[in-house]
């Protein structure tokens, strides 16, 4: 289908670098007491992924969300190949973890 996902780093073949910083993961994270009750999801963090038509896209990481459903829906919703959906899954993890890490602090 000719579309692919680019990187500057062959070892974040995916992703470019997560739209949130460290302080607002904090920031976040010492918030959570007040939206765990309400049943809502918010937002861990957004990845900026820039395709190979030059098209950029944003996935947004919500509470509770699984990496490679996240990837897997990106990647169908953007007609990504299959092959897409570990990198992609690896990347996501990998702030999810940076996440939870920063909640544990």
């Amino acid at each position: 289908n000719g579309n692919a996902i680019t990187s500057s780093s062959p070892a974040n073949a995916m992703a470019t670098n997560p739209t949130t910083t460290n302080d607002e993961i904090t920031a976040a994270a010492e918030g959570d007491h007040q939206a765990q009750g309400s049943g809502e999801r918010w937002v861990l963090f957004q990845m900026n992924i820039e395709l190979d038509s030059g098209d950029p896209q944003t996935i947004t990481v919500h509470n509770g969300d699984v990496a490679s459903e996240v990837s897997s829906q990106f990647c169908k919703s953007k007609n990504l190949s299959d092959d897409f959906i570990p990198l992609l899954t690896g990347a996501i993890q990998q702030q999810i973890d940076a996440y939870m890490l920063s909640k544990k602090q």
